[in-house]
């Protein structure tokens, strides 16, 4: 079995899946094979046309020149750009596609891309394909389709590399029936890595399933061999062709003489992966010596410049300009004490760049930034950062202008946030841009749009996944802010750092609830004893310390609509009771009634004011005075035991949450009438100030 023959197979897997989970009332779906080579378009598309039921369901039209050469029947073939084919009439579900023209992209945006990331993020059709008739055992395709998980977790990869990877692992299995584990490690030259045999083998039985077992050996082989097959050490150092002759002399006698060959011609030919990066790779790493090429050289001393350098030079060589070029020669002989305006001209227009190498991207926005401001409160990191910058530039040279721009800049960006980090800060904070006006820019795109954003890629992708990542870069956002007065500026660098341990990252969730029912009653149980044996006590800053309730994550505190009682029937019902039951007279029950009508309204707009605008609206006030002349009206005429009780409890209960499992306690949540309105003032100062 041929890669194009399993690219073939499991494409056209991945697009059956899609089929089958049509609908009649969907509309047409339009599939684009995304900047696939001719041969893979043409290997999937035979493969669909091999299934007669398939070809019930979709219309192919690809590109003559695309796939003209490959042998396909004319039926599959279309004169016409994919921009127009895309909204011609189709007699079937759906309509597939295909483009490799990076200037039809924005016409072909509401088609469902299917590219080399989306047919290589589930392992099943690839293993599926290979294991045919190879008579595994489910516990070993299991492992296998775990490999692959983790290897495409632990970097990215080509569509080529991964259908060459699995047809190589086929050809092991099939011709010398070695184990899985040996024949990954035999197939690693497909990846651009050595070969090592022996390498997966010390993977117990039940690590063999776990995909994050596969991902931590993966990414150290990417991490500390890959570079060398490209003469360069694991921090992009240069080994020169003299190290490696210097110390192959030293090791030739513990080296296979079959193996000379290769390493001498390697020693000779440049840096870069070719022929003899890939002839060496084909012999085992250990098993015939190939890391003692290697083991005697150390790593060098280098400026963050010449890192550069190297970086772009080996992972994006077309990328810089001859100005760029020059500037970097530049930069590696002066001193680096201040920053220039050519400095951060090159980390602008190469700031995503440098983002494929996160620890020389630390060190770029160092010497841009200086030491970042870091924050778990974007309120007061940003009065912080303003601080700063008034000492850096000259306040009185002219009119005054704030830039606040975020490090993300795209959708995929945004959407590798921790999608409830995400969604906390754009319901905390999207009220500021109203609050603080025009003096101030903002731009972060979709970050106080973040529902939106989320929405949207689940409709583009049937199997989107949310990420849940509580890594550092998940939860983190980085800020530009920029203060210009007049000719001159200056700018600090803002990380606000999401809390996923916190109670409060389920409020929007919450919110959301509270907008069907906003006055239900809720209670949560505390969790006595923590994890590791020891007792503890509720921590707002923990999860940890309440149990989970509603069927919902830990953290939560408003239930589902059919579960705790409704203070909006209650109250009512209970005033009405004391009025029939004497304990309140006709003025003090009207008194009530219309207060608690007032309140009621404004609270339930307060609640979707602070889902929509933040903290701007002027109803989080406007609520907080009706909350506090409903507590003057039942302080004049509900006074006695039975009236604290049937009215004055309930009413008290509102954005109160009961605890139990111990001390009578109750956590005062963020939609209490009065927290809303100190949330609201809290913001106003700093706003003002800013």
């Amino acid at each position: 079995m041929t890669p194009s023959d399993l690219i073939g197979a499991a494409g056209a897997t991945s697009i059956r899946l899609r089929l089958d989970a049509l609908t009649p009332e969907d509309e047409l779906a339009r599939y684009l094979l995304d900047r696939l080579t001719g041969e893979q378009v043409a290997a999937i598309t035979r493969a669909l046309l091999a299934d007669p039921v398939t070809v019930t369901k979709l219309m192919i039209a690809l590109p003559r020149d695309l796939v003209g050469p490959f042998g396909l029947p004319e039926t599959a073939i279309t004169d016409e750009r994919t921009v127009r084919v895309r909204n011609s009439a189709c007699d079937r579900p759906a309509m597939l596609l295909a483009n490799t023209d990076d200037d039809q992209g924005a016409s072909l945006g509401d088609v469902t891309l299917i590219g080399a990331k989306q047919l290589t993020e589930e392992p099943d059709p690839w293993v599926d394909a290979a294991a045919a008739g190879l008579g595994l055992s489910e516990g070993q395709i299991a492992g296998w389709k775990a490999a692959l998980r983790g290897l495409n977790t632990a970097d990215d990869w080509t569509l080529h590399q991964i259908g060459t990877y699995v047809a190589m692992t086929r050809e092991r299995i099939e011709s010398d029936a070695v184990p899985i584990a040996m024949a990954l490690g035999w197939a690693l030259p497909a990846l651009r890595l050595p070969r090592d045999s022996g390498y997966f083998m010390g993977l117990g039985d039940k690590d063999r399933e776990q995909p994050r077992r596969w991902k931590k050996l993966f990414e150290k082989l990417v991490s500390d061999r890959k570079p060398l097959l490209v003469k360069q050490r694991p921090n992009r150092q240069i080994i020169e062709g003299e190290e490696l002759r210097s110390q192959f002399d030293e090791v030739r006698d513990d080296i296979p003489a079959e193996v000379h060959p290769a390493i001498e011609a390697f020693i000779d030919t440049a840096p870069g992966w070719g022929l003899e990066a890939e002839a060496l790779a084909g012999f085992e790493w250990e098993g015939q010596s190939v890391l003692q090429l290697f083991s005697g050289i150390k790593l060098k001393k280098t400026s963050f410049a010449q890192e550069t350098i190297n970086f772009f030079e080996f992972t994006l060589p077309d990328r810089l300009s001859p100005a760029d070029e020059e500037y970097l020669v530049a930069l590696k002989g002066r001193s680096l004490k201040e920053t220039r305006d050519d400095d951060r001209d090159f980390f602008e227009a190469h700031r995503d760049d440098l983002g494929q190498d996160k620890a020389l991207r630390v060190k770029w926005e160092r010497f841009i930034f200086g030491r970042p401001i870091e924050c778990t409160d974007f309120l007061e990191g940003l009065l912080r950062a303003i601080e700063r910058l008034f000492g850096q530039v000259n306040l009185v040279g002219g009119p005054r202008k704030l830039v606040i721009k975020s490090s993300r800049r795209t959708r995929a960006q945004f959407l590798d946030l921790n999608a409830d980090v995400g969604l906390s800060f754009g319901l905390r904070y999207r009220g500021l841009p109203a609050l603080i006006g025009p003096l101030v820019e903002w731009d972060v795109p979709y970050l106080f749009a973040y529902e939106e954003l989320l929405d949207r890629a689940k409709a583009r992708q049937k199997k989107y996944r949310r990420n849940e990542s509580t890594a550092r870069g998940a939860i983190q956002i980085k800020f530009d802010i920029a203060l210009t007065v007049g000719g001159d500026k200056a700018t600090v660098q803002l990380i606000w750092t999401g809390q996923p341990g916190v109670i409060g990252l389920e409020l929007p969730k919450d919110v959301g609830r509270l907008l069907k029912r906003p006055f239900v009653r809720s209670q949560v149980a505390r969790l006595p004893v923590s994890r590791k044996g020891a007792l503890q006590s509720v921590s707002l800053g923990d999860v940890g310390t309440l149990q989970p309730a509603f069927g919902q994550d830990a953290g939560t505190l408003v239930p589902r609509t059919n579960i705790g009682e409704d203070i909006a029937k209650l109250f009512p019902k209970a005033l009405k009771a004391a009025r029939s039951g004497g304990l309140i007279d006709g003025e003090g029950f009207t008194a009530i009634d219309t207060a608690w009508s007032h309140f009621a309204g404004l609270y339930a707009e307060a609640l979707n004011a602070l889902q929509s605008s933040g903290y701007a609206s002027a109803s989080l006030i406007a609520q907080a005075e009706a909350y506090g002349a409903l507590l003057g009206a039942l302080l004049r005429h509900a006074v006695g035991d039975l009236n604290r009780r049937d009215l004055w409890e309930p009413f008290l209960s509102i954005g109160s949450v009961r605890v139990i499992g111990g001390a009578p306690s109750a956590i005062v949540a963020p939609w209490h009438p009065l927290r809303l309105a100190v949330s609201t003032a809290e913001q106003n100062p700093a706003t003002v100030a800013v």
